[in-house]
């Protein structure tokens, strides 16, 4: 059967967990929230399976009503949109079948089938950004999924929960107001919202005021998105506040999507059409990606906090895959996309593990969790396998995509650049081993640790080892994924030479 008798199944990636989460609100039952979220979770993964089986890396449409674009609606997958989908599939399946336990804990039984309900609304609004090839679509469900991701920070137990997800909103609202006013003049140049047709439509205009306005309206928000340098402190905030859950699916997730809309908006829709350099903005956002680089690593090195570490850690491997990004070469799109699903999963898996953390003893706190790796064995060994993983350590997956990066910046022919990215990555080989030597060789210390519950469940430990089994599978069959990525270079995102 041809591929594009498949291509119904593209918007039903994003129906069936909308149907889901009307369904929840209807029955209101906790436990049957939780598995019909898991379950739908599981049926996003198989779907988008079976669409990569019957595509072959080839690129599908789903027009809607028959419209052909640009007038038309149009949903795409290309290589691009499926490395993104199955990324935060993964994501959220793996997330969703170690929640169940999180709920206990972090929400209330009273609010699960609320909660289900919402991050089924987050999900789909997530998958859309992906999948649609319409600008302004993109815009409605950057606001789908980050409207429902204010409410799922807000119900987080914690005393400023309410506060971060205000903060949230204003920054998140600063942004989208950015793409909608980058996205307007757009329209108003070209008269097409269609992503084909605008790229077209960009290489027969010349660079004008209000082309570059545009793009830099575009830019900024695409980039507060991404929790770039200046930009950045929105993301610790909300991910303290969050439950675990919420703050391991955000870590592979929501920074995730920044970058696919920056890959998919600022570079193949605009800087491959225009007819002028645009090496001085690049040069510009290596320069901030540097910065944003130093800065996470170093305030990552200062705090107690795990879910505060790890979330200044996800703005310091922002920088290094921002850098990979701008430098607008082969080697460089490779090592940032290499990085990007890898600290996706990695970072998932350690805020997870810090949620069995909070299961058991009821606290994230470095100080208070000092030499107590032996008591809780399984959930400690993992979290010292994803630390040197994110420290990107030889034999784990990191590896790989930070020396990619390093063989771009010698092509790129700038020794700046070289010792930035060699000092970034000792410094985070710094605050991973400041997890390892606090939680497993400190000696410890008299501490007021209650223990919540004696066991972590066994569905929350089964989540956990099948992401220790995806990271051991991207350390030792890189190839795959690197055949995937090239792929997706295949596209002309940037110059193969």
């Amino acid at each position: 059967m041809h591929a594009l008798q498949y291509s119904f199944l593209i918007p039903a990636l994003v129906v069936i967990p909308i149907l889901v989460a009307i369904v929840l609100l209807i029955v209101r039952k906790s436990y049957f929230s939780w598995l019909a979220s898991f379950l739908t979770s599981l049926v996003v993964l198989i779907i988008a399976s079976v669409i990569l089986y019957k595509s072959n890396f080839t690129t599908i449409t789903y027009n809607f009503g028959n419209f052909i674009p640009p007038f038309g609606i149009e949903y795409k997958m290309d290589t691009l949109s499926i490395f993104f989908i199955f990324l935060m599939a993964i994501v959220g399946f793996i997330t969703a079948m170690w929640s169940k336990g999180n709920h206990i804990t972090e929400l209330g039984d009273r609010n699960v089938y609320l909660y289900n309900c919402v991050f089924l609304l987050y999900y789909a609004g997530s998958l859309g950004i992906i999948l649609t090839n319409d600008l302004f679509n993109l815009f409605v469900f950057l606001e789908i999924s980050s409207l429902a991701s204010y409410i799922l920070v807000a119900m987080g137990k914690r005393k400023g929960s309410p506060l971060a997800a205000f903060d949230a909103l204003v920054i998140g609202t600063v942004a989208a107001s950015f793409y909608l006013f980058g996205v307007g003049i757009l329209y108003m140049l070209f008269g097409t919202l269609n992503s084909s047709d605008l790229i077209l439509q960009i290489t027969k205009y010349p660079m004008t005021p209000l082309l570059i306005l545009a793009i830099t309206l575009l830019s900024v928000g695409v980039i507060i998105k991404i929790a770039i340098f200046p930009v950045l402190w929105w993301l610790p905030q909300t991910h303290q506040s969050a439950t675990s859950a919420m703050s391991a699916f955000l870590a592979g997730i929501s920074l995730t999507i920044g970058v696919y809309m920056f890959i998919k908006v600022i570079i193949m829709v605009v800087a491959r059409g225009v007819h002028v350099s645009l090496d001085h903005y690049f040069e510009l956002l290596i320069l901030i990606s540097i910065i944003t680089m130093f800065v996470g690593g170093f305030l990552a090195l200062k705090q107690d906090s795990l879910k505060l570490l790890l979330a200044f850690s996800s703005i310091s491997q922002m920088g290094a895959i921002m850098v990979g990004i701008s430098l607008f070469n082969f080697y460089g799109m490779s090592a940032a996309l290499y990085l990007l699903i890898s600290h996706a999963f990695v970072k998932t898996s350690l805020f997870l593990c810090v949620g069995n953390l909070i299961y058991t003893f009821g606290t994230e706190k470095l100080s208070e969790l000092r030499g107590f790796g032996p008591k809780k064995p399984f959930t400690f060994f993992a979290i010292i396998f994803f630390s040197l993983s994110l420290a990107g350590l030889p034999g784990t997956s990191l590896f790989w995509g930070k020396f990619y990066l390093l063989i771009s910046a010698i092509q790129y022919n700038n020794w700046f650049l070289i010792v930035a990215i060699i000092l970034g990555s000792l410094l985070t080989f710094s605050y991973s081993w400041k997890i390892v030597s606090h939680l497993w060789i400190s000696e410890s210390i008299v501490s007021p640790l209650i223990v919540v519950h004696k066991k972590t469940p066994l569905y929350m430990n089964i989540a956990i080892s099948l992401a220790i089994l995806l990271n051991i599978y991207l350390t030792f069959f890189p190839n795959v994924i690197y055949y995937f990525i090239e792929q997706i270079i295949n596209l002309n995102i940037v110059s193969q030479g």
